[in-house]
């Protein structure tokens, strides 16, 4: 199927992908590498899950539990639906072999070279030719959207298994093969459960084009076979998407529905819906007259761009494609000729996830929302947009040099490289190295201060998952996880799923008067407690002195200045065990 040639081609284009992710994020070094490229926001959520799996060594659809979270009783983040269960647990088996961080930049990396091998590997079996596959899967690689996605939305950046996927959707809309059996459907049926255990915002949108190839080909009454091979497909999408629920289910079959742990609005659809300007407009960019430019002209002045996910560039190659695309299917209409369904397809995209779309309208019925942030479907109109236009190129450079495709296909790859890549990076590694080498020293200390009464109390009391940012004092979402990230014993308070009575209880007791925290923490048995200044509105300077005056009269300080432990005074440590 592949010759020598294509595997040589491919190992070439990994190492060419690898460069420009290593140059990217900077990671020359192998102190670099000891650092994850992103630390802040979800990343730190990402982090913890991963975490947490590797020090339970539990299977990937068990029970996640986290022990060092939510004290005194711990944490179950089963109680709220993770869907990227098995990409977790891998990057957790990694993390026991090789560290947390090395592990998850090793799966970032992964994300992107994985993507290439597919990209390319589908367009060679779909028959374009090999410089403009190799050239169009490193693009497809170094997407806008991979590099802003990164270790902070893992999930979404292991987009890989759509060029396949898409494949195989293609596939079952051919009204002129014959539908798919034998070894091929039952591969098909694979890739199609294993898509299902990714990414459900690529799972809900390749079930549809499922559903529309079922119907298609009942409107063209074309035979049982031919509608029942996409229904079957779709199924195995579902299947493999409730097998990444099983823990949840069974959570909630024990412990009641928790409607409140992870709250979606109808309003956010609209919000986060895919606007197509989007796709025109880098909000970081190489070329910094292009980035401030589209800053000025939309993101930062429009109420859309401003409250909405900036990944949907999709590059003036993935324009290219994509225009070329629909301009080349409304041509063969008009010329009352077939077209290939690459088109409807990204058509249909659109009109799910546009404002006012099939999303929205579904949005506003009496139903729980689940899909709202449908901006992250535009690596679906990319990977379209790709497939379509190597085969375009190859078509229309079929009597071309070898060595002249080789050209073109290798200056079309650095031009998309250079337009996607984020120079800089959001996070450089030396300003990340430093908030995680104070973290580790203050952990350090705090864990060595407290000996065996590890149960910290952290504050400011705010709820999980998705509490939310203050970006006017610079607490971020999930920033109590970097202690847990830092230390190898202490429990924290925070992590527990809100939308519980006791945890909500637990929450609403760190909000108290500062007075009020102290006495409940000093009567609770607590062995310190962990503030972050930058979360509270005085710094911590009232809480601070309400401990010191029950005698909680010793700190611990981080290097960076935002993290301080209060501890019971030297003689008072068991006044109020637990």
């Amino acid at each position: 199927m592949f010759s020598r040639r294509d595997y040589l081609v491919l190992f070439v284009l990994l190492a060419a992908v690898a460069v420009v992710w290593i140059d990217t994020y900077r990671r020359w070094t192998a102190p670099s590498w000891s650092v994850p490229v992103a630390y802040v926001g979800d990343a730190w959520f990402e982090l913890a899950a991963i975490q947490g799996l590797a020090e339970s060594g539990v299977g990937p659809f068990s029970q996640h539990l986290q022990p060092r979270l939510g004290a005194p009783a711990g944490a179950n983040w089963s109680d709220f639906p993770v869907y990227w269960d098995l990409l977790l647990w891998t990057i957790a088996k990694g993390a026991r072999a090789v560290g947390l961080f090395p592990a998850a930049n090793l799966a970032v990396l992964a994300a992107h070279l994985l993507a290439a091998a597919s990209c390319f590997l589908v367009c060679r079996f779909l028959g374009a030719a090999r410089a403009w596959s190799a050239a169009l899967a490193g693009v497809y690689a170094l997407s806008y959207y991979a590099f802003y996605r990164t270790l902070w939305h893992i999930s979404l950046l292991h987009y890989w298994h759509l060029p396949l996927m898409l494949a195989v959707v293609l596939r079952s809309f051919s009204a002129r093969r014959p539908p798919l059996a034998g070894w091929p459907l039952a591969g098909a049926l694979g890739v199609a459960a294993c898509a299902g255990m990714l990414e459900f915002y690529y799972a809900a949108i390749i079930g549809q084009f499922f559903g529309l190839a079922a119907l298609f080909h009942l409107w063209r009454r074309a035979g049982w076979r031919r509608v029942l091979v996409p229904i079957a497909l779709g199924g195995a999408l579902v299947a493999g998407f409730l097998v990444t629920q099983l823990d949840t289910l069974r959570y909630r079959r024990e412990h009641g529905p928790n409607p409140a742990a992870v709250a979606r609005s109808a309003a956010d659809v609209n919000t986060l819906a895919l606007r197509p300007v989007q796709l025109l407009l880098p909000y970081q960019h190489a070329w910094t007259a292009l980035q401030t430019w589209s800053r000025q002209v939309y993101w930062d002045t429009n109420p859309a761009g401003r409250s909405t996910e900036r990944s949907t560039y999709l590059g003036v190659v993935g324009l290219a494609g994509l225009i070329g695309l629909l301009v080349a299917a409304a041509r063969r209409l008009w010329r009352r000729r077939p077209i290939t369904w690459h088109a409807p397809l990204v058509l249909w995209t659109l009109a799910f996830a546009v404002p006012g779309g099939m999303a929205s309208m579904l949005a506003r019925l009496d139903w729980p929302v689940v899909l709202r942030s449908n901006n992250r479907l535009s690596i679906v109109l990319l990977t379209l947009s790709l497939m379509g236009l190597a085969a375009a190129l190859t078509a229309s450079t079929r009597r071309w040099p070898a060595v002249k495709r080789w050209a073109a296909a290798g200056a079309l790859f650095l031009v998309g490289a250079w337009d996607q890549a984020r120079h800089p990076p959001a996070q450089p590694w030396p300003l990340i190295q430093r908030t995680i080498a104070s973290d580790r020293a203050f952990a350090a200390e705090l864990e060595s201060a407290v000996g065996s009464r590890t149960d910290i109390f952290m504050l400011p009391a705010v709820p999980f998952p998705e509490a939310g940012s203050d970006m006017v004092r610079g607490f971020i979402d999930y920033e109590h996880l970097r202690l847990f990230l830092a230390s190898q014993h202490l429990r924290l308070s925070y992590g527990a799923v809100r939308g519980r009575a006791e945890i909500d209880a637990a929450v609403a007791q760190g909000k108290l008067p500062p007075d009020e925290v102290a006495a409940q923490v000093v009567a609770g048995g607590w062995g310190a407690v962990a503030l972050n200044r930058k979360g509270l509105p005085d710094g911590g300077t009232a809480l601070l002195a309400s401990f010191e005056r029950r005698g909680w009269s010793r700190r611990i300080e981080s290097a960076l200045d935002d993290l301080v432990a209060v501890l019971p005074a030297p003689g008072e440590e068991g006044a109020n065990p637990r």
